[in-house]
């Protein structure tokens, strides 16, 4: 008679109180408290090529940068320039696109710009113009979408703006509206997701701050999503797109010039605090990047000085190997964090006839599942074995093959 061989899934429960680092569902490690590059904020930005980009911006008792550095890990930072062509400048706006990095805009000495540059290397950079058809601003957001670079909102020394341009070589752009459905902004957040460009928040030179969330599917158009988000007003936020979600962490409100909570949403209208103090230290206008299977928060203003640090996320759907956090190695679960249930995918179906079962802290079995032969999928809804709903936690999911997923239920 031929041994069959089994799958075991195991998942251990870590239910921990809302308000840390892990409560909620985010995992946060810092990369380094002293990256190469002094602490600044209002800075530029990007993933190109794997790795991540700093450009420029406001350092604290050094004015403006025009410096670039770039790292693939988040520690070892190299600098492709000391001294890029493009002026020292903070506020600018920067995307990758077309293979290429493009910076655009932000205040100088000389007051505010609407230049456009770019690179392939980070050290060796071309002006695609030095007035672009957009009026001189700083503050504003750049996305990519529909094979073009799009720019919103920003600000000179007038009112805010509220304006869209796009362009598809940075030389030649086109106004999609003079007048968005949202106010004249600077300093706020934009992503792309599902199809559509989105707008959250921000403020203007009187200090009114919006929490208001629009999208557009062509620049032209656009919907309010909501006028009044969880999140409440604010400007100087990070917004990135990760795992499925759309995520926004710090910036300033009204109470706090800095903060360190940290909200997610699938639609832009519903929005769910996930930490309310994150473990990296409050901040407003740093840098947020989805990279490598992991979501990070980079320098900005804090409380006392500009840090350097970087932080990043983990557990969020990715698989990891001890000391080796984001290396796909067979699970991958989705949604993450979940409410409902959680698919939990396996690379290749099971050969045989396999058990899930999930531990509680203590070692308690609290549910134990059937995984049938020939399935590559288990889905769970987050309650024991008596159908009662576990409480909120961090769930890790092992194939005792050194394989881990960190998995979150909300409630």
């Amino acid at each position: 008679m031929k041994a069959t061989r089994s799958l075991l899934v195991t998942v251990i429960v870590f239910c921990v109180a809302a308000g840390t680092g892990v409560g909620q569902g985010m995992d946060w490690m810092r990369a380094t408290n002293a990256a190469g590059w002094t602490g600044r904020r209002a800075f530029a930005c990007v993933s190109f090529n794997d790795l991540m980009w700093v450009l420029g911006g406001y350092a604290y008792l050094y004015s403006d940068q025009n410096d670039v550095w770039h790292s693939q890990d988040g520690v070892t930072w190299t600098q492709a320039t000391d001294s890029a062509e493009w002026s020292e400048r903070n506020g600018p706006a920067a995307v990758a696109f077309d293979g290429k990095i493009w910076v655009t805009g932000g205040f100088d000495f000389d007051g505010v710009q609407r230049d456009v540059w770019w690179s392939t290397d980070g050290a060796n950079w071309t002006c695609a113009t030095s007035a672009a058809d957009w009026q001189n601003r700083a503050g504003h957001t750049m996305v990519v979408m529909n094979g073009k670079m799009w720019i919103l909102g920003g600000a000179n020394f007038d009112p805010p703006k509220n304006d869209v341009w796009s362009s598809t070589d940075g030389v030649d752009w086109t106004e999609e509206t003079d007048s968005a459905g949202w106010s004249g902004r600077m300093w706020s957040a934009s992503v792309v997701y599902n199809g559509r460009m989105y707008i959250m928040g921000g403020g203007d030179h009187n200090d009114p701050l919006f929490s208001d969330v629009w999208s557009s599917a062509d620049g032209k158009d656009w919907a309010l999503e909501t006028d009044s988000a969880g999140w409440g007003v604010r400007d100087g936020h990070v917004a990135v797109v990760h795992d499925s979600m759309i995520w926004l962490m710090g910036g300033a409100t009204p109470s706090r010039p800095e903060n360190n909570d940290v909200w997610r949403s699938t639609n832009g209208r519903d929005w769910t605090k996930v930490i309310d103090s994150a473990p990296w230290p409050a901040r407003s206008r740093a840098a947020g990047l989805s990279l490598n299977g992991k979501m990070w928060v980079i320098a900005g203003q804090g409380t006392s000085a500009y840090p350097r640090d970087v932080w990043y996320s983990t557990g969020l759907g990715v698989s990891e190997e001890p000391g080796r956090a984001g290396v796909p190695r067979g699970i991958r679960v989705t949604p993450n964090p979940f409410f409902h249930s959680v698919a939990v995918a396996l690379n290749s179906p099971a050969r045989a006839d396999g058990v899930a079962r999930v531990y509680a802290k203590d070692g308690r079995l609290v549910r134990q599942a059937q995984i049938p032969a020939g399935s590559n999928r288990w889905v769970w809804d987050g309650r024991d074995d008596s159908g009662a709903p576990l409480p909120p936690g961090v769930y890790i999911i092992d194939t005792g093959k050194g394989a881990r997923a960190r998995v979150v239920v909300t409630r």
